[in-house]
């Protein structure tokens, strides 16, 4: 027939389509996954239409063709085929589908594609699995026909190359979709029976619709969800699992719930080994597949769970959901909100099990998806209380940098008295671990958390206060009230001497307020430093040093907020400064010195200079001064 259109595919696609067909995979059976699932797609999407438009049945092409999948193969020819009797597609739908990759983390996708040779667990993750067959094809052709009533069928071909072509064709007679697959000369093993057979049973074997092969039924369609837990083998979830999910993972953790009163459901729910939002992504599209009695009513629902567990794979099946109500509806129904309110509830009791009883699970779970569950603090009061116990962090008591404690623990070690959980923020761990604020608190023992990610202080900030023990940051803490070493009793010798000192720290305090008067708001004596001769702690009530820089990140603006100098009065260099202003005030140096040391302040809290040139002077003359004692 007439009506070719040819096109080009975009670059971005090129090089996706290179590296699948030129690089080294060993594991091309993945391709026949791939189409299965797609054609499984198909049928799920007519089932659908079928159930909610059953008044309407004249309006969709072959309503009463049975929903299966055939396979065949033609030897002589060295093709295969794969047909379904599914949704079909329009010549729009083909060039959205087939000419396009729509997935905004395409570009990612390429990169991690290229680093991960030998494993093609990631494609059905981005939405390209269809160009998987470009591993085994030389040609593919794909002739459709849409279920709606008025569309001509098309066929869609390509060598995978720099694009494709579409024709109107009258190769497909029926509503639905055949793949029709020109293997490579080097490609021949899918032309065996036996090997065509093999991959369906390892990778398709759940798929809810049948399956034949040159006539054969192949796949024994179950669903396992409605099966008793006994009756069901570890690999048969896990491969279940792999199903669904389209990924070649093994699950971290799985549930298998069965409800009988007052409503009756049941679900198998899964936690994934990786987390693409962290990788950089975009937000999870995937849903939970909802069932009425093994009918697949809506595939992906995202609202059977709430935002924070989008990351959870699964399905659910309710004899109690109205196979007739529209799927907009669904989720307005009562029923629909038990099911979600259990699903949630048995979740998070899930995921505290394992917090106690199989810490080694949990902690990977924390470690991919923790940032989901603090999402879900003011996302979820209903839940709260199952939330906060799964919080973790690294505190200033943690073996390593990889023993996560709870609150729970924190609250367990607190001294006799304490009343506030103590954190400190920073960039990073090692950032923290030197910071000066965490000085007092070694001295003392008192066990501090460690917050490297900006949410971690939001997160405390909703909460203000967990089991009554409130949230407070070392910067803001009254260091008074938490000082427990007494001070020894001194001779009158040692008062007159510490006087003295106290009086040149006091002119001191003074010289500095005049030399940083536009940088600072206060210069005070510090409680809290032991080591370290100076720091800034933010005036009483602005944002702490973390939120201030995440802030400045995000608006590429600082709040210009003033802080207050603490000094170390005990430090040698504070002493050795008190000393030097006494003897020559006028000292240009020690302006340099003051400079030097406010701004050592800075970086121990942001990581950066305000100003690197003048620094790198000023510590340069510093040096110079230095340098020329010692020649003395």
């Amino acid at each position: 027939m007439s009506n070719i259109g040819t096109y080009k595919f975009k670059t971005e696609m090129q090089k996706i389509l290179n590296i699948l067909v030129h690089s080294l995979y060993t594991n091309k059976d993945i391709f026949l996954r791939e189409l299965l699932s797609n054609a499984a797609d198909a049928l799920d999407k007519i089932n659908y239409i079928l159930i909610t438009q059953s008044q309407n049945k004249e309006e969709i092409k072959n309503p009463d063709l049975p929903l299966e999948i055939k396979i065949s193969i033609d030897k002589d020819n060295k093709k295969l085929y794969i047909s379904d009797t599914g949704i079909g597609m329009t010549k729009e739908e083909l060039q959205q589908n087939l000419g396009t990759i729509a997935h905004s983390g395409s570009k990612e996708f390429l990169q991690r594609l290229s680093e991960h040779k030998n494993n093609l667990e990631i494609i059905g993750q981005f939405g390209v699995g269809f160009y998987s067959v470009f591993m085994v094809a030389k040609e593919v052709r794909v002739h459709t026909k849409s279920y709606k009533k008025k569309s001509p069928s098309y066929t869609w071909i390509s060598t995978g190359e720099e694009g494709y072509k579409i024709k109107e064709s009258d190769f497909q007679k029926q509503r639905g979709t055949t793949i029709e697959i020109l293997l490579k000369d080097d490609e021949e093993e899918y032309l065996n029976k036996e090997k065509i057979k093999e991959i369906i049973y390892k990778y398709s074997n759940f798929i809810n619709f049948p399956i034949y092969l040159d006539g054969e039924k192949v796949n024994k369609i179950s669903a396992l969800w409605t099966k008793n837990k006994s009756e069901i083998k570890e690999d048969e979830y896990i491969e279940f699992y792999k199903f669904i999910s389209k990924n070649q993972d093994t699950p971290l953790t799985y549930l298998h719930l069965k409800f009988d009163s007052p409503l009756q459901f049941s679900a198998i729910l899964y936690v994934g080994e990786t987390n693409l939002e962290k990788l950089g992504f975009l937000k999870y599209e995937h849903g939970l597949h909802l069932y009425s009695k093994k009918i697949l009513i809506q595939p992906d629902n995202k609202e059977l769970l709430p935002p924070y567990l989008r990351f959870i794979y699964g399905v659910v099946d309710s004899e109690d959901i109205d196979l007739n109500v529209s799927r907009e509806l669904i989720q307005n129904t009562p029923v629909f909100s038990k099911i979600k309110s259990n699903l949630t509830k048995k979740l998070l009791d899930h995921f505290n099990k394992l917090a106690k009883n199989d810490k080694e699970t949990y902690t990977k779970i924390w470690n991919e998806f923790g940032r989901f569950f603090k999402e879900a603090i003011h996302l979820d009061l209903s839940h709260r209380d199952k939330i906060v116990p799964l919080l973790r962090f690294i505190s200033s008591k943690s073996k390593d940098d990889k023993e996560l404690i709870s609150l729970d623990d924190y609250i367990k070690r607190m001294q006799v008295d304490q009343k506030e959980i103590y954190y400190i923020t920073g960039p990073d761990l090692s950032s923290i671990k030197n910071s000066p604020y965490l000085e007092f608190f070694k001295k003392e023992d008192i066990e501090v958390l460690f917050l490297t990610d900006p949410l971690d202080e939001f997160v405390f900030n909703y909460l203000i206060e967990y089991k009554d023990k409130k949230f407070k940051s070392v910067e803001n803490a009254d260091i008074e009230s938490l000082k427990k070493t007494t001070e020894k009793e001194l001779t009158e010798k040692e008062k007159e001497e510490k006087q003295k000192n106290e009086e040149k720290i006091d002119k001191l305090i003074n010289f500095i307020k005049l030399t940083l008067k536009d940088k600072i708001v206060d210069v005070v004596k510090s409680k809290r430093l032991v080591d370290s001769p100076v720091c800034l702690v933010n005036a009483e009530n602005a944002p702490s040093a973390h939120i201030q820089k995440l802030l400045k990140m995000m608006t590429n603006e600082s709040l210009k907020t003033k802080k207050i100098l603490e000094i170390n009065t005990e430090n040698p260099i504070i002493q050795n400064l008190a000393i030097a202003y006494e003897k020559n005030p006028v000292a240009e140096e020690l302006k340099d010195i003051i400079e030097q040391l406010y701004e050592n302040s800075i970086i121990a809290v942001d990581g950066i200079s305000e100003n690197p040139d003048k620094m790198i002077k000023r510590i340069e003359k510093i040096l110079s001064l230095t340098t020329k004692l010692l020649t003395k």
